[in-house]
């Protein structure tokens, strides 16, 4: 709250200076990653147009020395203010007071203070595996999110609400792989206090695409969970008409010919089944994701505490 004390009670600037602030800090610290890449290739005589690539090979390294690598200066601090300030340009309706109160929260401690703390998370971010992105749009493509408050899917940051109360989202979690909030983190909101009739119906229309999204997801998972074939034959079964029956996909292979000669055929000597030759195998194996690295979020987790008042 003191990083944006003059913006705080204006809930549409509070959430457009809030996003424009992460995704610049997330951007610049992921300059910051390119850069040391770039030096240490350098230091090696490596010449690579795409030092990016390299950042799967160093995350360990970086991770093991993440405080000594990644230090928040007054250089990173001066590229911040500078990007915000030239995207505040692009505000429309932007009035003479507001500009000049969020000016004078960028100059301030707390915005410094903020601004170290999001650059860390960033790093903790961009140095995941896998990497962890912020699903905010630029500005001039930018809508803001309004929905009806719910304690189970939001995370109040201002005013007291209900089911029916209208809120705005300020800001909303990282994800994972693009499609899942990192570790259940719920989206910031701002309970709005008179809305209007454009945000509530802006809330009603979230409202219901929401429960049409949670319908298809439903419906999926139980097509999913159902079986497609059902067959009283047992698996690796052979047919007295040479039909043989998957075990894999229980789906029928093509009869046989009696008058032709079959080869390629490998006979199991223990029992007796029969398998053509080479047979690749269809089991799928799941992504297992990876969540945490104990080492690194040990150390991380020393310095960094979230709360609301660092908004």
């Amino acid at each position: 709250m003191e990083a944006f004390e003059n913006t705080f009670d204006n809930y549409f600037w509070l959430a457009n200076v809030v996003q424009n602030t992460l995704s610049i800090i997330y951007n610049e610290t992921n300059n910051v990653i390119i850069e040391k890449i770039n030096s240490i290739l350098k230091t090696l005589n490596i010449e690579e147009k795409h030092p990016e690539k390299f950042v799967t090979r160093f995350r360990t390294f970086f991770q093991e020395y993440f405080f000594s690598i990644f230090t928040f200066t007054d250089e990173i601090l001066n590229r911040i203010k500078s990007k915000l300030n030239e995207v505040m340009l692009k505000y429309k309706n932007f009035d003479e007071k507001l500009s000049r109160g969020l000016k004078s929260d960028i100059d301030s401690k707390s915005f410094k203070s903020l601004s170290h703390m999001i650059f860390k998370l960033c790093i903790y971010m961009l140095l995941h595996e896998p990497q962890l992105s912020l699903s905010i749009q630029p500005y001039e493509k930018r809508e803001l999110s309004y929905n009806y408050y719910s304690k189970t899917d939001h995370l109040n940051i201002e005013g007291f609400g209900n089911d029916l109360s209208a809120c705005i989202t300020i800001l909303s979690p990282p994800m994972l792989r693009n499609y899942f909030p990192f570790q259940g983190i719920k989206p910031s909101v701002y309970i709005i206090p008179n809305p209007d009739d454009e945000i509530i119906k802006s809330c009603e229309k979230n409202k219901i695409t929401k429960k049409i999204g949670a319908q298809e997801n439903t419906s999926s998972h139980n097509e999913k969970a159902s079986s497609p074939i059902k067959t009283d034959r047992k698996p690796n079964e052979v047919s007295k008409d040479n039909e043989i029956i998957s075990a894999n996909n229980l789906v029928p292979s093509p009869k046989i010919n009696s008058e032709v000669k079959v080869t390629n055929v490998k006979v199991n000597k223990n029992n007796n089944q029969t398998h053509p030759k080479d047979q690749s195998n269809s089991s799928s194996i799941k992504d297992k994701i990876p969540t945490s690295y104990m080492k690194f979020n040990k150390n991380f987790g020393k310095d960094i505490i979230i709360s609301e008042s660092n908004l």
